[in-house]
């Protein structure tokens, strides 16, 4: 009998490799399907004003829009690119920006820059407006990464000023807190100690009781009156437009500081409208991002009104200097950049020259609060040494006297 001839085994056919993007695609919207739904059925216990909601730094913006940045530019679409950082930031308020991103211009409902647009409680509007520019021109990933390169800029001089300001400001409140621990907790204690020996504490401890009572009674209303008018300006008095423009104005009168906060906002503005006119966006658009962009109210309606002479045309786009917030020298070189036709390189020049006055003001601002910190800090330890050790030195002496 002739054996039976073996019969082929079919070949099993691999299903094809899925590409990681597109994987993370549908990931995220499987996501943000959940994520909806969730939000649709859930709802929060706590009433608005006692939801927190983790604030995001501009330097982690930044980095997620240099990122994207770089992915647009070597990918053909924008969908994978969102995708992919959407899941790199999930569970950050990053993260869920990006996801309703994606679902926009997945779905449609708006392209790339109007859905970032949607998102101004994340992306700065610098972001949109030059995405809106990109989607135009084809570099969108190149605009990304300009704004973030503009956002980096700003938050560098806003960490300078603020490191100027705080390290000597929390120096003076431990020495002062520090004060008032002696004269609450340890003078009391040798004032009943002495009055046992029927003797009165030494003159110099008894005049910083004195005076500690003082400061605390006046250190007391200070700190309660700040925390009202704080208060109320948080609550109420933002709400009201004139007020905040003269408290914003307020800013930059501030001795030593306000110049230094004004060399900041300048070179923000200069840098944002040197950005924003270079990929071609029109001026009075990029008057209105500079406005919002720099966060101050009185600057906002400066720039603001010189937009309303534009439009009329009653003024150019080189007369924005008033002498108070814009310097008229400033000015000067801009008319000049304008007339010769190197706007852009003016306005370049400008941001150079203003972010070198910030940083140097900063620094000078630094080398004149650490000394006067340090000697104010001295002298007040030094009457608190005193002051404790007097007592205990006339208790000495009276114990050797009775001896």
């Amino acid at each position: 009998m002739s054996e039976p001839t073996p019969q082929p085994r079919p070949t099993r056919r691999r299903p094809p490799r899925r590409q990681h993007g597109i994987e993370t695609v549908e990931r995220i919207t499987r996501a943000s399907e959940r994520g909806d739904v969730t939000a649709a059925e859930k709802k929060s216990w706590r009433p608005k004003w006692l939801r927190y909601e983790k604030s995001t730094k501009r330097s982690e913006v930044a980095d997620a829009i240099r990122s994207l940045g770089m992915m647009l530019i070597s990918s053909r679409g924008e969908t994978v690119p969102l995708a992919t950082l959407a899941a790199q930031y999930a569970g950050t308020e990053i993260g869920s920006a990006l996801t309703r991103i994606y679902d926009r211009v997945q779905s449609g409902q708006a392209d790339l820059a109007e859905a970032f647009r949607l998102e101004p409680k994340v992306f700065p509007k610098i972001v949109g407006d030059l995405l809106v520019v990109g989607t135009r021109s084809g570099t969108s990933g190149v605009n990304l990464q300009k704004a973030a390169d503009i956002i980096d800029e700003s938050q560098d001089l806003t960490h300078k000023i603020r490191s100027a300001v705080m390290q000597p400001a929390i120096l003076l409140a431990v020495i002062i807190l520090f004060l008032y621990a002696v004269i609450l907790f340890v003078l009391p204690t040798f004032g009943t100690m002495f009055k046992s020996f029927g003797k009165p504490l030494p003159p110099l401890s008894m005049a910083v009781i004195e005076a500690g009572h003082v400061l605390g009674f006046g250190g007391g209303a200070a700190v309660l009156l700040v925390l009202c008018a704080v208060g109320y300006y948080r609550w109420w008095g933002r709400k009201n437009e004139a007020l905040r423009v003269r408290v914003s104005r307020l800013q930059f009168r501030i001795p030593f500081l306000g110049n230094v906060i004004r060399s900041q906002k300048l070179t923000q503005v200069f840098s944002i409208l040197a950005g924003l006119l270079s990929v071609g966006m029109s001026e009075r658009d990029a008057l209105e991002t500079a406005a919002e962009a720099s966060g101050n109210p009185a600057l906002q309606k400066h720039l603001r009104g010189h937009i309303e002479f534009l439009e009329r045309g009653t003024k150019e786009f080189a007369d924005i200097a008033d002498g108070f917030f814009i310097p008229l020298q400033a000015g000067f070189l801009l008319r000049n950049g304008f007339n010769s036709g190197a706007e852009q390189q003016a306005l370049e020049n400008l941001t150079a020259v203003y972010k070198r006055d910030a940083q140097k003001r900063a620094d000078n601002l630094t080398q004149l609060l650490e000394p006067v910190a340090n000697g104010v800090v001295g002298v007040i330890f030094a009457m608190v040494l005193i002051a404790v050790y007097l007592p205990v030195y006339s208790l000495f002496l009276s114990m050797t006297q009775v001896s």
